[in-house]
């Protein structure tokens, strides 16, 4: 029979009564910390469920713990984070769950799906991909939008094999063309050169690409040891905005993290009279990224949603690194895309160079690569857009994914408006000189058919919303409401 027991948080110090509850098997002083320091009072109730049986752990207690002279269980507990009471119907908010497994030192915290409206402050702005997750408890299934995280279980799975296993997960869920997958069959896909899997000793950059290749991805390994910076996290962003989780690797680490969402984009950086030293060599053109703060990740040694500054760490002092530190990016493409950042970045600036079309004043400038189905349809309900431009847009033959890039005013991107765009083929080669299908002013387009013929008109295009559907703002993140308490315990 499976188990509930409840706990209400009415102070920081409730938390300690997780120890007798779960028990030290499963749960540490160390945990209970996180948990105080992480979540505190802004959880109002825990629900512990026993036994769960979680399929990661399964998988991999078949594979490593199972051989063990010593016994180990094969279930977890789960713990299940709501709010207080928000309505007369005496529901509550879920924030999500973590599970709990008999693991040895640091590894007990195990599959964890939790809110960042849970875990991050107030006044934090985060803009993460996220997907909505479920866990079936009491016959009711409850709904919470995360990004996967877990902590690595020493001998069996180490810090990229989790980077792996969250970017799997998260798109396993979201994409139909993305099967789910399980640790202990990640563990088993890596390709050793060095004889047995198990005890593993981390892994190079070229395994995690093999290893990405065997789930339906065109991984591409970026980067090198004497890379810029600045570009390279122009990259980032860019693949970020993208809604594509990037595996970042850092070799005086010896640690890889996934890289899942930005920060807030701070416009007092303008507000400065010399700016030009935040344009691109030669152009008025400022990087959307240049603006951004700190960048989130998941790290198997800190808890889930961990902001990354730029360069020494400042927001965050009990993290010992910094973006600057990483050597390798490994982008996840689907292998219908083609054309990289650094190509799109280039022709792009060649276009701004030569003025083929002019865009005035300062520009924030975001590039990111969409699928045109998506593309169309946020096209088709945008109010503020040009009518003419929308009919062109939705009419167009594109290929299944393309490569944007939106211009802005400094007020405009303030305002999440938009004043000139271009869209790119992401299937063509990298040489190609044109990849262009589109681009436009504020007073007239050009469109590139497949032969290469360019349509030029005049049209006057007021400033429209900006095109958003990869990531989402922390703050407007919904929360399922549930009554599962008093459904329980009533």
């Amino acid at each position: 029979m499976i188990k509930f027991n409840k706990l209400l948080i009415k102070g920081i110090k409730d938390y300690d009564k997780l120890i007798k509850m779960v028990g030290e098997k499963y749960i540490n002083k160390e945990i209970i910390s996180i948990l105080k320091q992480k979540i505190g009072t802004k959880c109002s109730a825990i629900i512990i469920e026993y036994p769960y049986y979680e399929k990661d752990y399964l998988s991999t207690y078949y594979t490593f713990y199972s051989k063990q002279h010593y016994a180990h269980s094969k279930v977890c507990h789960r713990l299940h984070f709501l709010s207080g009471e928000i309505n007369d119907l005496k529901e509550r908010e879920y924030y999500g769950y973590i599970s709990l497994r008999e693991g040895i030192k640091n590894s007990k915290l195990g599959k964890t799906y939790l809110s960042p409206k849970l875990l991050l402050p107030e006044n934090v702005k985060a803009y993460l991909m996220l997907d909505s997750f479920s866990a079936n408890v009491y016959g009711r299934k409850l709904y919470v939008n995360a990004f996967p995280w877990m902590r690595q279980e020493t001998d069996v799975s180490v810090c990229a094999h989790v980077a792996m296993w969250s970017i799997l997960r998260y798109f396993g869920n979201r994409y139909k063309a993305h099967r789910d997958t399980v640790m202990g069959e990640i563990v088993d896909s890596v390709q050793n050169e060095k004889g047995r899997k198990i005890p593993s000793h981390g892994l190079s950059p070229d395994q995690i690409v093999n290893t990405l290749d065997l789930y339906n991805f065109s991984p591409v390994l970026l980067g090198d040891e004497f890379h810029k910076l600045h570009y390279f996290i122009n990259e980032i962003i860019a693949y970020i905005e993208s809604g594509i989780p990037v595996v970042a690797t850092m070799n005086r680490k010896r640690h890889a993290i996934t890289l899942f969402g930005h920060g807030n984009v701070d416009y007092d950086r303008l507000d400065n009279d010399n700016v030009s030293f935040l344009c691109e060599e030669g152009t008025n053109v400022v990087m959307h990224s240049s603006l951004i703060q700190n960048v989130y990740a998941i790290d198997d040694n800190y808890f889930s949603y961990k902001g990354i500054d730029p360069y020494i760490p400042i927001s965050d002092k009990d993290i010992d690194y910094a973006l600057c530190e990483i050597n390798y990016i490994i982008v996840p493409y689907c292998e219908k895309v083609l054309l990289g950042f650094n190509e799109i970045y280039e022709k792009f600036m060649e276009v701004v160079r030569k003025k083929a079309m002019e865009w005035e004043g300062l520009r924030i400038c975001r590039i990111y690569l969409t699928s045109a189905n998506s593309f169309k349809e946020k096209a088709a309900d945008n109010e503020k857009m040009n009518e003419g431009l929308k009919k062109i847009i939705r009419l167009m033959d594109m290929p299944r994914f393309i490569w944007c890039i939106d211009l802005a005013t400094v007020q405009e991107s303030k305002e999440n408006l938009i004043s000139g765009r271009l869209i790119a083929d992401s299937t063509v080669g990298t040489q190609t000189e044109n990849p262009w299908l589109l681009m436009h002013n504020t007073e007239k387009f050009s469109i590139i058919s497949e032969n290469g013929e360019i349509q030029e008109g005049d049209l006057t295009i007021a400033p429209y919303t900006a095109y958003e559907n990869n990531l989402k703002d922390k703050d407007e993140i919904p929360v399922c409401k549930t009554g599962i308490w008093e459904e329980i315990y009533d």
